[in-house]
């Protein structure tokens, strides 16, 4: 049984949660299988899955990300702050963010995002740049 370059794909994105980036063609068979038809979770030599690692700390970040940003004690996270961080990871960028808050957020995020770029280049005002 071979990995499809789909799945791969998945598999890297969960994988870009986890500690450990090295995983072997075994650990994504083994994590496909669990994932696919689940059954007892897959370790290695006393070692969770990486891949199944990546994918209960992405859901573990959500939660802390969506706590944060619906809380009324202060330690608010602004929308405009998530986009700023996330722009810039390859190669998955927002899939994290409309994942955890929806396409209507996250792209109401990014137009003020671009909003607050063209303010502080100057381009609202009509100025050269």
């Amino acid at each position: 049984m071979k990995v499809s370059a789909k799945n791969r794909q998945e598999q890297d994105y969960w994988l870009s949660f986890s500690d450990y980036s090295d995983v072997t063609e075994e650990e994504r068979l083994d994590f496909l299988r669990y994932d696919s038809c689940g059954g007892p979770r897959p370790e290695r030599c006393g070692r969770l899955n990486p891949i199944l690692l990546g994918k209960i700390r992405q859901g573990q970040c959500g939660e802390v990300l969506r706590d944060a940003y619906y809380s009324r004690n202060g330690s608010w996270v602004g929308g405009i702050a998530l986009i700023d961080d996330y722009i810039e990871r390859e190669p998955f960028q927002f899939r994290p963010l409309l994942e955890w808050f929806g396409d209507d957020a996250v792209i109401r995020w990014l137009d003020a995002w671009v909003g607050s770029m063209e303010v502080e280049s100057g381009e609202e005002k009509g100025e050269e740049v």
